[in-house]
């Protein structure tokens, strides 16, 4: 099979025992050691899929937002660029076991695109969140980075409305090129979802549509950072 033209399959996109075991822990985890704290929860849609935009300063996000988002963790699918996960064998294996992981690809040709959109559809026929971080890669020193516009394309294309989320204190936590964690205070922030705005004329052009696109990654953007929190008002943790 091409793999850049595979779709994922319903088991692999469900949710397992274990996943929901490392959910349940992750959670705990995130409460005791990092006092993690939750705002806008209330607005994650209940009855439809979305895409899950957050900033992205460490590997600590992932377990940030399985822990933050309460029953809707089931419904996540963590999109991992498939040139860095790829590297790990093992290790990889062991955290799609953890996690709802598929394979996304961030090359620019045309097999790519055909992947990636089989991959989105896919998650939206099964209802899930698709949580997807629009810098493409961790921010090396904790600030919000450009966003790519592919996050508009996919939205529109498919769909799909867009929550932004601010994670606070991830990379505190564990910068990237980091080993180990530590205890450090924890905040995730979601605010009401978004629409990509429709084309302006029934026959947009290629350069009308890519402004809009880009309009739209800068919106989310200026949300995702305006959600930023000072690190001195976040709780601090119980074992620090």
């Amino acid at each position: 099979m091409n793999p850049a033209a595979h779709r994922p399959t319903a088991s692999e996109l469900a949710t397992g025992r274990t996943q929901r075991a490392a959910t349940a822990v992750a959670t705990v985890l995130a409460r005791t050691f990092c006092a993690l704290d939750v705002r806008g929860l209330e607005h994650l849609p209940a009855d439809e899929p979305f895409l899950l935009c957050a900033n992205h300063t460490s590997h600590v996000d992932t377990f940030a937002l399985a822990s933050a988002t309460g029953a809707h963790s089931r419904r996540l699918v963590f999109l991992g660029a498939r040139d860095y996960f790829s590297r790990f064998g093992r290790r990889t294996w062991f955290i799609r076991r953890l996690i709802c992981l598929i394979p996304f690809d961030r090359g620019s040709g045309l097999a790519a695109a055909k992947h990636n959109f089989s991959l989105l559809a896919a998650c939206r026929e099964a209802g899930r969140i698709i949580v997807l971080f629009p810098e493409g890669t961790r921010s090396p020193d904790g600030t919000v980075r450009d966003f790519k516009p592919g996050v508009a394309m996919f939205a529109d294309k498919l769909s799909l409305r867009v929550v932004p989320c601010r994670i606070d204190g991830a990379h505190a936590m564990l910068p990237k090129g980091g080993t180990f964690p530590r205890p450090r205070p924890l905040r995730v922030t979601f605010d009401p979802p978004l629409s990509v705005p429709t084309a302006a004329t029934p026959h947009e052009t290629g350069a009308a549509r890519a402004a809009r696109y880009a309009a739209f990654a800068a919106q989310l953007h200026h949300q995702i950072a305006g959600l930023g929190t000072p690190s001195a008002s976040i709780p601090t943790p119980a074992f620090s």
